[in-house]
């Protein structure tokens, strides 16, 4: 630890993940029901829907999902067994994921200005990284989508924690640091808590890895586990939500416009589509979690954004 971090108090990151009791709870059953998932040549259905049946509240979103459109059930489905074999494992481990999401998130009146910026930020994260994930290769669109939706945990860890360094890193940075800015102050992002958090709960090393490396800062950094699509589609997916939920919107559209047009080849138009697009997504997403979040028009905060990039002659 730097001089300077002892005199702000501030933690290593090998001192965040200390103390359990100070962390965020691993969601026990979906842990659980993840792991089994991983594990595709021992997986036994009737095992996991003992596992499902276990947790009320996920229960009724596999049986309401099962009965959704999507899966155009012919008779109404009753059964835990018929709706998981039907959802198939992709569709179980999103459902899990999004459903845990409000248990991770803390209740106190303290850390409630946090979680409802983070509630908000974690989703429209999750639902672009998804969407780029699609433009570049399909078959990363799941993790994207989850990957994003855990993104905000590691400033959890250090608002629990360190409170105090969590404040002035928030107070220096003008409400929401970028990965430059958290370095600088702490010597760590608080991408890599998360990930170190969601390594000590046992989740996938893929996760844990697109996550550390998802900011500009390890632009260059080649991934071990994750795919470079997963990795690039979570730098999109939280480049466009600096402009959909920051304060500098133009800059931060600029740099979205670049990194589109180099790994995608979007210009402005389309990538203004796809911006826009995402805001009902992000609603409906919010709803299914149970999280209430800021109304926030997209089309006016592009268009604010593009404005703003266009007076500063970028683009």
């Amino acid at each position: 630890m730097s001089i300077e971090n002892a005199q702000l108090n501030i933690p290593s990151r090998q001192e965040l993940l200390v103390d359990p009791d100070a962390l965020p709870s691993p969601p026990v059953i979906a842990l659980e029901i993840l792991r089994k998932l991983a594990d595709e040549d021992r997986l036994n259905m009737r095992d996991l829907a003992q596992i499902v049946s276990r947790d009320v509240r996920l229960t009724a979103e596999v049986i309401r999902t099962a009965n959704s459109a999507a899966y155009g059930a012919k008779s109404k489905v009753t059964s835990i067994d018929l709706a998981l074999s039907m959802l198939g494992a992709r569709a179980l481990r999103l459902l899990v994921i999004s459903t845990s999401m409000s248990k991770l998130m803390p209740q106190s009146s303290d850390a409630q200005k946090l979680v409802t910026m983070a509630r908000k930020r974690t989703l429209v994260c999750a639902t672009l990284s998804r969407t780029f994930a699609y433009e570049l290769n399909p078959s990363v669109a799941d993790e994207a989508f989850l990957a994003g939706l855990l993104g905000s945990l590691g400033h959890l860890v250090l608002n629990t924690v360190a409170p105090e360094a969590h404040n002035d890193l928030m107070s220096r940075s003008c409400g929401w640091p970028t990965a430059p800015d958290e370095y600088a102050m702490l010597g760590y992002s608080t991408d890599e808590v998360t990930a170190d958090l969601l390594l000590e709960w046992g989740m996938p090393d893929v996760l844990a890895e697109a996550l550390s490396l998802r900011d500009a800062v390890h632009s260059k950094v080649v991934p071990q586990h994750a795919s470079v699509d997963l990795v690039h589609a979570l730098r999109l997916g939280l480049m466009a939500e600096t402009v959909l939920c920051g304060s500098d919107s133009g800059q931060a559209l600029f740099a979205l416009l670049e990194q589109a047009r180099n790994i995608l080849g979007l210009e402005l138009v389309t990538l203004s589509d796809i911006l826009v697009d995402a805001e009902p997504v992000v609603a409906e997403v919010a709803s299914s979690v149970d999280f209430e979040v800021p109304d926030a028009l997209h089309a006016e905060l592009l268009r604010e954004a593009t404005e703003a990039m266009q007076a500063a002659g970028l683009g």
